[in-house]
């Protein structure tokens, strides 16, 4: 079975997508996505996570056997040359108060970003990272070690707080 990855990330909203190709016959395949774990330890704030999830083999959608809040399971015996796409998009809302609802915003931001794909969900969430590093970038000329170090700095400072909040500033 050959694999190509890829995992992107913003503060409200994740895609993922995976795609591989089956090189044999008869293996019985099972994929499960689950966050299980989002989201704790995280008190006083209130965390609302929702999400969608498809698998296509050959560009034919397979319904999940399982399909729970935030948890998806398929099986399916495997063909040869059988190419198999997943894809998933999460949207994360937070409260910071017990009074406030999430859940609302994650519904919506999901919804949007369904109908986006995860692509356009992809190019935003890069044109988004890249007015961070264009606002916040610090270039150190001829010392690499410690350029790595400020961006990585730097990249943490900038990731944490959620825009639109003065929660941070």
């Amino acid at each position: 079975m050959s694999c190509a990855c890829c995992h992107w990330l913003t503060a409200r909203r994740a895609c993922s997508f995976l795609r591989f190709l089956i090189d044999r016959d008869g293996i019985d395949v099972m994929l499960e996505a689950s966050f299980a774990m989002a989201g704790l330890g995280m008190d006083p704030v209130r965390l609302v996570m929702t999400g969608a999830a498809a698998l296509l083999l050959c560009d034919t959608p397979l319904a999940p056997e399982r399909a729970f809040p935030l948890r998806w399971a398929w099986r399916w015996r495997s063909v040869a040359g059988q190419v198999a796409e997943f894809d998933r998009l999460v949207a994360v809302a937070r409260a910071d108060t017990l009074e406030d609802d999430p859940a609302p915003h994650a519904v919506a931001t999901l919804a949007r970003s369904r109908a986006l794909g995860w692509r356009a969900v992809l190019a935003e969430h890069e044109a988004a990272w890249n007015a961070r590093w264009a606002a916040g970038d610090i270039v150190i000329d001829g010392d690499e070690v410690l350029q790595r170090a400020v961006r990585f700095a730097v990249y943490h400072l900038t990731s944490t707080p959620i825009p639109r909040t003065t929660a941070y500033r």
